[in-house]
């Protein structure tokens, strides 16, 4: 079992998981029973390298994305025109207002280095982006999930 899989087991069962220098803190120790204390033990290196990692700055947008993003708001604008009678000065206006994109970093595993990915969550808050990125990739493979700023990266 990854560390990933073991802290999402963990965190799943409801328990607060941290790290400080070369300990594993388990939160709610009235839970904590000898297959939890075993599981932790079996995987404390690997659960230290997991919770200790340094921040990873989200990169840039490749082109293809960006291009991406754009096709998918053209696409919905089209849609809100043709099939809801907007102009489409408004279709494209709200189609570009209502359109999401996060970056999602996920664990790769078997030694491969996280991957970043853009996600197009067209309305979604955090949270729901987030639910969806899990749901895709498995709550053990997501490590952290941005929401992408347009403006940073000269997508309007």
């Amino acid at each position: 079992m990854q560390a990933a899989e073991v802290l999402a087991r963990l965190t799943g069962s409801g328990f607060h998981v941290s790290a400080t220098g070369n300990t594993v803190h388990v939160g709610h120790r009235e839970a904590i029973t000898d297959d939890v204390r075993a599981l932790v033990r079996a995987n404390k290196p690997a659960l230290l390298s997991l919770l200790t990692r340094r921040p990873v700055p989200v990169p840039p947008l490749p082109a293809e994305d960006r291009a991406a993003i754009l096709e998918a708001i053209e696409e919905r604008a089209a849609i809100r025109e043709f099939d809801g009678g907007e102009p489409r000065d408004v279709a494209e206006r709200v189609a570009r207002a209502t359109m999401r994109v996060y970056r999602v970093r996920v664990a790769m595993g078997d030694g491969e280095p996280d991957r970043w990915v853009t996600l197009l969550a067209p309305g979604c808050d955090l949270e729901e982006a987030t639910e969806s990125a899990r749901g895709r990739f498995g709550p053990a493979r997501v490590l952290e999930v941005h929401k992408y700023q347009r403006a940073t990266h000269g997508i309007a």
